[in-house]
């Protein structure tokens, strides 16, 4: 019997088809991301890859059924779990937005969660707006070896259905930080691998209003409060106020503190509203602010 060395091939490249990437997906390199809960998406913690079904057609027969391939994928649930800030401030994000979609009270809270979303759509028709302004992507970005964004799956027109309530317990020992759990139903998802770096600061989001809309000031004095911002991209900030009782205020365009352009005498008046819009140039956020006088004895 006669045998021959094969001299030109070696362990490694034997079979042209091996791959070229042979490092492995990590749990913990990823980061996750809606544009319009940035808290929620800084904090989080743990989010998944929801599975995928293509249910099967069966055929009957007299004998046995035979499956062909169907022709409608379900796509399971999106979770996320995030650490909620002491203020609640990205735990409130998602329970405004679940709010907004399901207004309890009346169609007027369904109508202000569409308004805070205008920023997202600034060339559409109201109507546009309102029906988009349900949902908005989410995309949940996978890492490299060198923490560089490698993938993106960008889940499409998602929307929360769950917000798992917080338990609070004082005979604990230990502090363990809380933690919010979500879940989201969407139309689908797609898979996006990319050569370039990904980056995760979408484009002038717009500002977002953090100071709270409820306000005191005692009588017979002018001052009432500083309106705070926030800016993804940390942009110059513009502040001014419309609507109401707007004539009876004045705000500084540059710092928002928010004055009476005349104290305010509690037994002619008790509580003034207004419109607070902040400007980064291109977007604006708007918040409706109730200013309630307290009385001061004389």
């Amino acid at each position: 019997m006669t045998t021959t060395n094969i001299t030109n091939v070696t362990e490694a490249s034997w079979d042209s088809s091996n791959p070229n990437e042979l490092d492995y997906l990590r749990p913990n390199a990823f980061k996750f991301q809606v544009h319009n809960i940035p808290n929620v998406s800084y904090f989080c913690q743990a989010a998944n890859i929801p599975e995928m079904n293509l249910p099967p057609a069966v055929q009957a027969t007299p004998l046995v059924d035979i499956p062909h391939p169907g022709d409608k994928l379900d796509f399971g649930v999106l979770m996320i779990r995030f650490l909620i800030q002491e203020d609640m401030r990205n735990y409130k994000e998602l329970y405004d937005w679940m709010v907004g979609l399901g207004f309890p009270e009346d169609h007027a809270q369904y109508a202000k969660h569409a308004k805070t979303q205008e920023y997202r759509f600034p060339d559409i028709s109201p109507q546009q707006q309102r029906a988009l302004s349900n949902g908005s992507d989410a995309s949940l970005f996978l890492l490299d070896s060198n923490n560089n964004p490698i993938s993106e799956i960008i889940f499409r027109d998602a929307f929360p259905v769950s917000l798992q309530g917080l338990d609070f317990e004082i005979s604990s020992g230990q502090t363990d930080y809380m933690v919010g759990v979500a879940m989201f139903r969407y139309k689908d998802y797609i898979i996006e691998t990319s050569t370039p770096p990904i980056s995760f600061v979408a484009t002038n989001v717009g500002p977002t209003i953090t100071s709270s809309p409820y306000w005191w000031a005692a009588e017979n004095q002018t001052a009432i409060g500083t309106i705070t911002a926030t800016d993804p991209e940390n942009q110059t900030l513009t502040y001014s106020i419309a609507g109401e009782d707007a004539s009876a205020m004045s705000i500084v365009s540059t710092t928002g503190v928010l004055t009476f352009g005349t104290a305010p005498n509690y037994e002619v008046k008790d509580r003034y509203t207004t419109t607070v819009s902040v400007s980064d140039g291109t977007h604006t956020a708007k918040q409706i602010i109730i200013v309630t006088i307290t009385d001061v004895v004389e």
